[in-house]
């Protein structure tokens, strides 16, 4: 059965919780939702209680979603 939102790319720039959540049930309904983040993380990955060395908030919010690593740096 084809998702409603397969085909549909979705960038995550939120931070704390009513962004992920959002995009976790993007995600569920079928987007590849990829994760932005700021250098060093976003915030609720250090908020406790950790699993695995990652907030469990944090991994509960992501699942399905693709990481990726790219290195920015500023030129002068």
């Amino acid at each position: 059965m084809t998702q409603p939102l397969s085909g549909v790319l979705v960038l995550d720039f939120t931070t704390l919780l009513p962004g992920p959540l959002a995009t976790l049930m993007l995600a569920e309904a079928g987007a590849e939702v990829i994760k932005i983040e700021r250098p060093g993380g976003e915030d609720m990955r250090a908020m406790p209680p950790a699993h695995d060395g990652e907030a469990a908030v944090f991994a509960l919010l992501k699942p399905g979603q693709e990481k990726r690593h790219i290195g920015l740096e500023e030129r002068e």
